[in-house]
């Protein structure tokens, strides 16, 4: 896939303990933030930003052994899950999530508590898992490996591990339906020709006709070049220092990968719209860079 990229060229030069640079606009690129079309189980109580994200479903049903329950939170707040299962965390990047682990079957319920570390005020939550084994297990998503995952493709492979002789159901805002192999594995190409942010469930049946629990898939086809990205820190061209590591900062959209390649690599996470990032060179040279986010 080749993918666009804005950002910046930087010429490094460190000589004889001086470090100089100097900026000029690269290409553009491609990937815009994630727009979330999850419709979320909200929190009775203050703290809007308090929900359950997955499962997508509430009440859950599932034949699995394992459960992941997370969604969105204040950061710095306590996130408690409490009935049949106890746990206290805090939340942190605005996000909270918890391993449920249940060794037989029924209904279970829980109930979720978000205390906000200022004013005190708690939100409330409730779900409801249900085990039933006689249910398919929940298929595996090996790929994409990361969900949002943002592409300027018109298809998507979604594979994983499934039962083999089992039927792999993708639905949703996309669908397809292809068998799992012998070796217990599948693979499905699901296509898009606009741009949007696609929610898929991931399904499997089996000769009985039962279906299981869906695994999310959430797909961002993005082909519009967003702003470039802005960098704040060094503030003058040319920059001169006698330190062995130059600091970038500055502002980028959020969920982007800000990296420099060139002469020296590093990249780091865009986080709430802004990034911090380090090269470092050990000796005298020009070091030719480029800042991108991606």
């Amino acid at each position: 896939m080749k993918t666009k990229t804005w950002g910046y060229t930087i010429r490094v030069l460190l000589c004889a303990g001086a470090l100089a640079s100097g900026l000029t606009a690269c290409s553009k690129r491609e990937k815009v933030s994630a727009k979330s079309l999850i419709k979320n189980n909200t929190s009775t109580g203050p703290g809007k930003s308090f929900a359950i994200s997955l499962p997508a479903s509430n009440p859950f049903t599932s034949a699995d052994t394992n459960l992941t329950l997370q969604g969105t939170c204040v950061t710095g707040a306590s996130v408690e899950i409490s009935g049949a299962h106890s746990e206290l965390i805090t939340c942190s990047t605005g996000v909270y999530s918890f391993i449920l682990t249940q060794s037989t079957d029924g209904t279970f319920n829980y109930s979720l508590a978000h205390t906000l570390p200022d004013a005190g005020s708690t939100s409330t939550v409730p779900f409801q898992w249900i085990r039933d084994t006689t249910l398919p297990p929940t298929p595996t998503v090996t790929n994409p490996p990361i969900s949002p995952v943002y592409t300027n493709t018109n298809g998507m492979i979604v594979s994983g591990a499934c039962v083999a002789g089992n039927q792999v159901l993708i639905s949703g805002d996309l669908s397809t339906t292809t068998p799992c192999a012998a070796n217990g594995t599948y693979s499905a190409m699901v296509t898009a020709m606009l741009d949007n942010t696609y929610q898929l469930s991931v399904k499997q049946k089996n000769t009985l006709g039962k279906t299981s629990a869906p695994a999310t898939v959430l797909w961002v086809r993005d082909t519009v070049a967003p702003s470039a990205v802005v960098l704040t820190d060094p503030v003058i061209d040319p920059v001169q220092n006698s330190l062995s590591t130059l600091v970038f900062s500055g502002s980028c959209e959020a969920d982007a990968v800000v990296g420099i390649t060139g002469d020296l690599t590093a990249q780091t996470a865009c986080t709430t719209g802004t990034f911090n990032v380090s090269v470092s060179a050990s000796t005298d040279g020009t070091y030719q860079l480029k800042i991108k986010q991606s």
